[in-house]
C-alpha cells in the first residue's frame, strides 16, 4: 500500500534524479558543490523540506532554498519544481 510517506519519498527521489540530470547537463563534476534554488507549491516545499538532509547530501548542495526562480522545470505527478543552481 502506498502511504503518503512513501509517495513523498518517491517525489523526493525523483526530484534528486532531476537535479542530478541538470547538474550533468551543466557540465558539473560529481565533486562540484552547488547552491540550489527551488520554486514550487507549498505542498512541494513541504515534501522537499521533509527530505532536506538527504537531498542536499545526494545532489552535492551546500544549500537548498525556496523562492521565485527561472530554470529547469521538473514535473513529478501533479507537482512542478522549477530549479536553478550555481556552483559554489
Amino acid at each position: 500500500t502506498l502511504t503518503p510517506e512513501l509517495i513523498a519519498e518517491g517525489v523526493a527521489r525523483e526530484f534528486m534524479r532531476g537535479v542530478q540530470e541538470y547538474r550533468k547537463s551543466e557540465g558539473l563534476a560529481a565533486h562540484d558543490r552547488i547552491a540550489l534554488l527551488v520554486a514550487t507549491s507549498n505542498e512541494g516545499k513541504d515534501i522537499l523540506e521533509g527530505f532536506y538532509d538527504m537531498i542536499v547530501k545526494t545532489v552535492g548542495a551546500d544549500s537548498m532554498t525556496f523562492g521565485a526562480t527561472e530554470g529547469v522545470a521538473i514535473t513529478i505527478a501533479d507537482l512542478v519544481f522549477t530549479i536553478s543552481l550555481k556552483k559554489v
